[in-house]
């Protein structure tokens, strides 16, 4: 399936990866190498691309566990943990004004290839920009870490979140789209 993805990838998309990518991070089965397993345990996840019908892709997934069931007499189960949205793009919304002045920056909003619970806020009418500190270069790794650089970033940008709450003038009805 993540062949499949990586065919159908957008050619002018805003992401490294311009496609739905399935990935296999963990599988247990066995007890030594020379003895077949009675049971086996694999943990993988989807991110998929903004757009992408989730429903429709656990429908392809489950004809394909079908197919191997049929095929090796097999026993499959399957369980979804988790569902992250991608965070959608809203052009010209007042309130990235905002969070790119508290930012710092005059750069446009850009996109990322990983996932955070603000898509989540977006599925359900609330606004989101995520911003922070950090690199996703250091992140997730055994030697993960946040540059001190960075971390004067973002307490700069809390230092104007402050300002801009305690003005007597200031108005959130401003940023809002």
């Amino acid at each position: 399936m993540n062949d499949e993805e990586a065919k159908k990838g957008e050619a002018n998309s805003r992401f490294e990866t311009n496609h739905t990518t399935i990935h296999l991070g963990l599988a247990h089965a066995g007890e030594a190498r020379n003895i077949i397993p009675n049971h086996a345990q694999m943990l993988w996840e989807v991110r998929p691309m903004p757009g992408t019908n989730s429903d429709a892709f656990k429908a392809r997934f489950d004809a394909k566990v079908a197919e191997l069931i049929e095929r090796y007499g097999c026993t499959i189960e399957t369980h979804q943990l988790s569902h992250v949205h991608g965070l959608k793009k809203v052009e010209h919304a007042a309130y990235l004004a905002l969070a790119a002045y508290l930012a710092g920056s005059n750069a446009p909003a850009s996109a990322v290839s990983y996932a955070t619970e603000g898509g989540g806020y977006g599925e359900h009418g609330f606004p989101a920009v995520i911003c922070g500190p950090g690199d996703i270069a250091q992140a997730h790794g055994p030697d993960e870490f946040v540059a001190l650089k960075q971390m004067e970033l973002g307490a700069a940008m809390m230092a104007r979140v402050g300002e801009v709450l305690c003005e007597e003038k200031w108005s959130g009805a401003q940023f809002i789209a």
